[in-house]
């Protein structure tokens, strides 16, 4: 599922400057959102992103993206741009 022309990863800079290496995804789990859809600074047109954080420990993973007008973007009605740096596998994964 492509979400850019970088295909379903990408490096994408926040407004403050600092760089996100994330992964674009249909579905997570685990997941607690922080506070509303927010469509300034979004890195995907026609979409609002909300603020997603670990529900165990709650480190930022990254963010949901949900489709808030008809333009130009993918027609997903939402899904996730993860920190690259933040994934894990389940523990019964790891040992494989």
């Amino acid at each position: 599922f492509k979400m850019n022309r970088e295909g379903a990863t990408g490096v994408f800079v926040n407004n403050h400057g600092a760089l996100h290496d994330i992964v674009t995804i249909h579905e997570v789990q685990g997941v607690d959102l922080q506070g509303g859809p927010e469509t300034a600074h979004s890195w995907f047109p026609g979409y609002a992103w909300t603020i997603a954080v670990c529900d165990h420990c709650g480190n930022h993973l990254g963010w949901r993206f949900t489709r808030c007008s008809q333009g130009g973007g993918p027609q997903l009605e939402c899904f996730w741009g993860l920190r690259r740096d933040a994934l894990a596998l389940p523990n019964d994964e790891k040992n494989e």
